[in-house]
């Protein structure tokens, strides 16, 4: 939008070398929705995602315990809540970067920030440099645009937890789906078990669970073999109190498991200089849990 309604140029730096595959699902509410809407990609989302009028909580023998419903923001604001894979939504974003000539340079890890009254100069591993007007860290949790010159003594910090999430194709399944929206929620003593669609079709589900584990990677991992087998085993000990027959049926049948760590930053940190800003969770990180 800064190009196509200010006429501001602009580049993206990414740090790793290729568009990212990490993810499972993203649930992205009538805010985000509006912003997408505006960057021309709402319609395409709407034959890629699952839309989430109403979000169903069950405790642990199944019985339904309430429902939390989308639809009246739909009706009021135009748009409801979208469930959709972190990849499908990265790759349309970057089809419209595309489309609007903005380019992406990827592999460039940033090391040395200057600010002066009149601009910002960044300088990168392999020695590029560029100076311009504003510079925008949105570089996640572990932003770099924060820990080398907005906030450098701000330092994220892990809060034992990590969501263990998998997506299972829905065909693969034995058992019966027990919600009848797009996204449920088991309750258990010790945490929840999440399922929900995350495409139209309702051919994939997208699961996770909370899970105390000590922090391996900062970007997070993914289990195989053996190890599997014991994430297995120490998600059925902790929902042991959960009787609903998906829940072993999608622990079986999922193909891979994978980690994210959850950080967060303490409160009160800068998020603004006079030509730098942090945006997203590079300002604001905060446990979901």
């Amino acid at each position: 939008m800064l190009k196509s309604k200010l006429n501001i140029s602009c580049t993206i730096y990414e740090l790793r070398s290729t568009p990212t595959t990490l993810g499972g699902a993203i649930g992205v509410g009538w805010n985000g929705l509006r912003i997408l809407d505006e960057l021309g990609i709402y319609k395409d989302l709407q034959t890629a995602c699952a839309e989430t009028l109403d979000f169903e909580t069950y405790n642990a023998n199944g019985r339904k315990i309430g429902t939390l419903g989308f639809g009246a923001f739909k009706r009021k604001y135009g748009y409801g809540v979208m469930r959709i894979l972190r990849t499908v939504l990265h790759q349309l974003l970057l089809r419209r970067l595309y489309e609007e000539g903005i380019e992406v340079k990827y592999g460039m890890k940033l090391t040395e920030i200057e600010e002066t009254k009149d601009s910002v100069k960044i300088t990168f591993e392999d020695g590029t440099t560029q100076i311009c007007d504003l510079l925008v860290g949105a570089d996640g949790i572990r932003s770099a645009v924060r820990s080398l010159h907005v906030d450098p003594e701000h330092e994220p910090e892990y809060t034992g937890i990590s969501v263990l999430y998998g997506l299972v194709p829905t065909c693969t399944l034995s058992e019966p789906i027990y919600f009848s929206t797009n996204f449920a929620s088991i309750m258990s003593r010790r945490g929840l078990f999440a399922t929900g669609f995350c495409d139209p079709q309702h051919e994939t589900i997208y699961w996770f669970v909370s899970h105390e584990v000590p922090l391996r990677n900062p970007e997070g991992w993914s289990t195989q073999d053996k190890e599997s087998e014991k994430v297995k085993a120490e998600v059925r000990e902790r929902m042991k109190d959960i009787k609903v027959p998906l829940m072993e049926d999608i622990l079986n049948k999922s193909p891979w498991f994978r980690f994210y760590p959850v950080f967060k930053l303490p409160p009160q940190g800068k998020w603004y200089t006079e030509r730098t800003v942090l945006v997203g969770d590079a300002a604001h990180g905060t446990s979901a849990l």
